[in-house]
């Protein structure tokens, strides 16, 4: 508008009048009518200045953008404004959430609209695009900073491999038997990934499955029994005890069971109240056990046993009376094989390996919870294997 125009123009003597009074809105209403579209631009800058509100701010500045001329430095500093306002509301929001790093994703491309390239970067680098961060930088000409981003950009990427090699090794373990060495494999995990709550969820169930205590209980075609593998065998009430029964006359600890440095086994008292009896006889002392027989926990609570093996290496008992009748126990010093506890059972030898259970076929072929695997396996909680089709099941 020409200035002759402007001094007799009502619109623009209105709009000047507004401004001076800081009413920037009916300011830039009047500059409009007048096509003044850069006074409206300003119009609605200065007003942004006023609001308290970020999303009444982030409105006054988008309008002033539309009438905003493409030349000179006005579009540019709006842009700016605009882009700095979007980045104090994505960090309010939390960039963790979809409106926030949408915010700071519309601030970036804002500030690269304006040519602010070191500040886009800087939008980009928050959000984790590196790529996009760099170029930023590299327009800017903030070679240093390409570099960093690029060097931090290998190391997340070979992270990456180390993350995803060991998830392959934890994989291949878990499903060929090596349980501890799979657990070592998940801790390799959390130690170099980013994101680490499936590994932490991965390693405490498989560990909540792990057997340390030197027993395994097992279902083998309808047979359910308790292998031990560690002496002394205690026998009694106590949770501790491997051999756990109950009755009103067994103690916590009632007895317990030793290994014979020439082989075989001897049968003690542990300071029962009710006393302990080897077929059907007090004993007041270490008795070595014969071949089978009986082992009385006071009077209503009676295990039947046989020695297995010659010399014996493994100790089949069957609660014969008490609260916990045909329960059966099996305890051995080495290898003890299911064919020769179980009439017919299947050729799975068991034996315990720090406390850890590890089975091996014996003969025929062994498959771990479907998949055929040729070596020896630590065994875990619900697993199940088959030896020729026949299922053994892990209870735990």
């Amino acid at each position: 508008m020409s200035l002759l125009r402007r001094l007799f123009s009502a619109e623009y003597r209105a709009a000047v009048a507004a401004e001076a009074a800081g009413d920037y809105l009916a300011a830039a209403r009047c500059y409009g009518l007048c096509g003044e579209k850069a006074k409206v631009a300003r119009m609605h800058l200065a007003q942004a200045g006023l609001e308290q509100s970020l999303d009444r701010r982030i409105h006054a500045l988008t309008t002033a953008i539309s009438f905003a001329p493409p030349d000179g430095d006005l579009r540019p500093q709006v842009l700016k404004q605009l882009a700095e306002v979007m980045v104090q509301r994505a960090h309010g929001a939390d960039l963790s959430t979809a409106a926030g790093r949408q915010d700071m994703s519309e601030a970036a491309a804002r500030f690269e609209e304006g040519g602010w390239d070191e500040q886009a970067g800087d939008c980009w680098l928050e959000l984790n695009d590196r790529e996009r961060s760099a170029a930023a930088y590299s327009r800017a000409g903030l070679v240093e900073k390409v570099e960093q981003i690029l060097s931090a950009q290998e190391e997340t990427q070979g992270r990456r491999r180390r993350e995803e090699s060991c998830f392959k090794d934890y994989e291949m373990l878990l499903q060929g038997g090596q349980r501890s060495e799979a657990v070592t494999a998940l801790r390799r995990c959390i130690e170099v990934a980013e994101r680490k709550g499936e590994y932490r969820r991965l390693l405490g169930e498989l560990e909540q499955r792990l057997l340390e205590r030197g027993q395994v209980r097992l279902e083998v075609e309808g047979h359910r029994l308790l292998l031990c593998g560690t002496f002394p065998l205690l026998m009694g009430r106590d949770a501790q005890c491997q051999v756990q029964v109950r009755g009103s006359s067994v103690s916590r600890r009632h007895c317990r069971v030793l290994c014979c440095p020439a082989g075989g086994f001897t049968l003690e008292d542990d300071g029962s109240h009710n006393g302990t009896l080897l077929s059907g006889l007090r004993i007041g002392a270490p008795m070595p056990l014969p071949a089978s027989g009986t082992i009385g926990l006071g009077d209503d609570c009676l295990l039947e046993y046989v020695l297995v093996g010659q010399p014996p290496t493994a100790l089949d008992i069957v609660v014969r009376s008490g609260l916990d009748v045909d329960k059966r126990f099996v305890a051995g010093t080495g290898e003890l094989d299911l064919a020769m506890v179980l009439d017919q059972g299947p050729g799975l030898g068991v034996w315990f390996d720090g406390g850890h259970p590890m089975a091996r076929p014996r003969q025929g072929l062994l498959q771990l919870n479907g998949a055929r695997t040729a070596t020896s396996v630590q065994l875990i909680q619900d697993d199940v294997l088959e030896i020729d089709g026949r299922p053994v099941k892990v209870l735990g």
